[in-house]
């Protein structure tokens, strides 16, 4: 298999020294934020929201960020948490400034609206400019005062379709490549379309999936990750995943993976009522089972039902966690 001198995979916030070789497809995003950083008024602090859910990048956006303020001689400081943000007194000292908080998306709506008052409040500067990461989800009144203390937002995509994800990961991979090696993109189509299902389209989630892919291959001395090797490496991520997941809720996932359910037959099938029902899905598995309307009904499916080898993945993953189909399905 091909050999890397720099993790292709990488799931976490990309730091400043690995941006060249991971930093991939926000051309757009950082369109926005170069544009307002050379457009910025005499007269005015510019603040920007960087808008996303969990895994879509974010952090590795704000460090992008900073490379390039650096780059344009903005005074950076990058605050890790807001936390460190919040503590240090000196966080408005400086000349063409550049202030860059990370992680507000961690905390809760009044612990936010505590850091969107205080840039709201900060000292007026002259060249002064603010970004930080926040979560798309915020009660009214913190969206309220969201909206009222930033200039700008920039939204990152909740999700990625499988043909930008496979772009993603054929360039992170060329990038990364061992000094000479020869670059043979190793995924099958049915491989990171498996992927691209199961993660929702979200980034942090893909390349976890195409990395077990890739181990499971290499453990196996195969040349490339089909289908057979995505669905071994998809069962063992998920097993950890559902893990904490008790029989009702996958009962839910199993019936609901079958095919589109009714939702009051759904909950009759699993033993429950549907506030109970509601109550599961909203918690444990928000990511796997969604509700939609079909004409009067409320219908209910699963994550699995849509991805290659769905149903068996799930019944080899539940058999892992030592629940049987049996108990599941109610029949042999």
């Amino acid at each position: 298999m091909t050999r890397f001198k720099t993790d292709p995979f990488y799931l976490y916030p990309i730091k400043e020294e690995m941006l060249d070789r991971l930093f991939i497809d926000r051309e757009e995003e950082i369109a926005i934020a170069s544009g307002l950083l050379k457009m910025k008024f005499a007269d005015a602090t510019e603040i920007c929201a960087i808008l996303g859910g969990i895994g879509v990048g974010k952090s590795s956006f704000l460090h992008y960020i900073a490379q390039f303020g650096k780059g344009m001689g903005y005074d950076v400081k990058f605050y890790a948490a807001p936390s460190d943000f919040s503590s240090d007194k000196d966080s408005f000292e400086g000349d063409k400034l550049m202030v860059l908080i990370d992680d507000v998306a961690k905390l809760g709506d009044n612990d936010a609206c505590d850091i969107y008052s205080t840039l709201e409040k900060q000292p007026e500067k002259k060249d002064c400019t603010v970004f930080f990461t926040d979560t798309y989800d915020r009660n009214r009144d913190a969206a309220k005062q969201r909206s009222f203390t930033v200039s700008h937002s920039i939204s990152l995509p909740r999700g990625m379709n499988r043909d930008k994800l496979r772009y993603f990961l054929e360039e992170r991979m060329r990038r990364c490549l061992s000094p000479g090696e020869r670059y043979v993109f190793p995924f099958s189509d049915e491989a990171i379309e498996m992927a691209a299902t199961r993660s929702n389209g979200n980034l942090r989630s893909f390349l976890n999936y195409a990395k077990n892919g890739w181990m499971i291959a290499t453990g196996n001395k195969s040349k490339s990750v089909g289908e057979g090797e995505m669905k071994s490496g998809m069962i063992i991520i998920d097993r950890a995943m559902l893990g904490h997941c008790d029989l009702i809720d996958m009962k839910i996932l199993w019936h609901s993976t079958v095919g589109d359910i009714n939702k009051s037959y759904l909950a009759h099938q699993c033993g429950i009522d549907t506030k109970t029902l509601d109550s599961r899905i909203s918690d444990k598995l928000s990511e796997l089972v969604f509700q939609k309307k079909a004409g009067k009904d409320m219908m209910v499916t699963s994550v699995y039902r849509y991805v290659r080898n769905g149903q068996d993945i799930l019944e080899k993953t539940m058999d892992g966690l030592g629940i049987s189909l049996i108990d599941v399905a109610g029949k042999e």
